[in-house]
C-alpha cells in the first residue's frame, strides 16, 4: 500500500473521530442546555404564577372594600376581575414548559450549523454590547 494510502486513510479515520467526538459534545452540551433551561422556566413560571395570584388577591381585597362601602356593583365587577385572574393565575402555574424546550432542541438537533451561527452573532453582540458599557452601568456609545 503506498505512504500516500495509509495517510489518506489516517486522515479519514482521525476525520471521523472527530466528527464522533464533536457530536458527542454537542450532545451532552445540549442536554445540559435542555436541564437548564427547563429548570429557569420552571422557576420562572412559578413566579409568574404567584405574581399573578397576588395581583388576582389585591383585586378581591379591593372588591371587599368596596363592598363594604356600599359600592356593590362595582365589588360585583372586581370579584368577576379577580376570578379572572385566579385563572390566569392557575394556568401560568400548570403550563407545560417541558413542550416548548423540546421544541427548540428539536430544532438545534435538525439545525446544528443554523444554531452554532446564531449563537456566535448572539456572543458577538453581547461582546460589543459590553465593550460598550461602562464601569457605572451607563451607555457610552459614539455619538452621530
Amino acid at each position: 500500500m503506498p505512504e500516500t494510502e495509509k495517510l489518506s486513510e489516517r486522515m479519514e479515520d482521525v476525520a471521523d473521530a472527530a466528527e464522533r467526538k464533536a457530536s458527542h459534545v454537542a450532545d451532552e452540551t445540549i442536554d445540559r442546555l435542555k436541564h437548564t433551561a427547563e429548570r429557569k422556566a420552571e422557576k420562572g413560571q412559578q413566579h409568574a404564577g404567584r405574581f399573578i395570584g397576588a395581583i388576582g388577591a389585591a383585586v378581591e381585597a379591593g372588591s371587599s372594600s368596596f363592598d363594604t362601602d356600599g359600592y356593590h356593583s362595582i365589588a360585583g365587577y372586581g370579584r368577576s376581575a379577580a376570578k379572572m385572574i385566579r385563572t390566569l393565575s392557575e394556568e401560568a402555574e400548570n403550563f407545560k414548559t417541558a413542550k416548548i424546550v423540546d421544541d427548540a432542541e428539536t430544532l438545534v438537533r435538525r439545525n446544528p450549523v443554523v444554531t452554532y451561527g446564531a449563537l456566535a452573532l448572539a456572543g458577538f453582540a453581547l461582546a460589543a454590547f459590553l465593550r460598550r458599557q461602562g464601569g457605572n452601568g451607563e451607555f457610552h456609545g459614539r455619538a452621530k
